[in-house]
């Protein structure tokens, strides 16, 4: 595992975007790999397309900017996989998840919050503190979490699943408003008497 985290970072942009699915990290990729294939092209293909200085100047700021990458990516898997408590978060969330699958909503509850107090733009654990709300009924507060969800960038890839809850929500606010109501008088009056 460790072998094929250090491999992403050799292309810029790759760690982020397979490992966290991030958008940004394709056009860092795609920006690498049309300077890289233009340095390539100038030099092998069509040597006079640049003057010798500014070939130069290409491949060196195309070292720079793949060394930056390689930096930059090693940097954030760090702290994606270790190094800013995620290992521990990640032991938080299955251990939440366990709880709430046992039905054990406390417990699961405790732990999410407990996540959520270190990690407020998990998303995972806030979409399954969401779900355990809605299975305790607690409405406003599960609405809460899905409209925390929408502000996070990382939670396109969650839509579905957001919306799902969303859908579960408004039904079951709307069988506890039926629920609710007063029984209509379609007894006639003299039956009522």
């Amino acid at each position: 595992m460790r072998a094929a985290l250090l491999l992403t970072c050799l292309w810029p942009g790759l760690a982020p975007l397979w490992w966290r699915g991030e958008r940004a990290g394709v056009a860092v990729a795609v920006a690498f790999s049309a300077w890289l294939n233009l340095a390539l092209a100038a030099k092998f293909v069509w040597p006079e397309l640049l003057s010798p200085l500014f070939a130069s100047l290409v491949w060196g700021l195309l070292l720079l900017f793949w060394v930056a990458g390689i930096c930059h990516s090693a940097s954030r898997l760090s702290k994606m996989f270790g190094g800013d408590g995620s290992v521990e978060n990640d032991r938080l969330f299955l251990r939440a998840q366990a709880e709430y699958l046992q039905g054990n909503w406390y417990e699961a509850e405790t732990l999410l919050n407990n996540l959520l107090d270190r990690q407020p733009r998990d998303i995972e654990g806030r979409l399954l503190l969401a779900t355990l709300l809605r299975h305790t009924r607690r409405i406003p507060e599960a609405r809460e979490q899905l409209k925390a969800l929408g502000r996070y960038d990382g939670a396109a890839r969650w839509m579905v699943e957001i919306h799902r809850e969303a859908r579960l929500l408004s039904r079951i606010a709307e069988e506890s408003l039926r629920s609710d109501e007063p029984a209509s008088d379609t007894q006639p009056a003299s039956q009522a008497a």
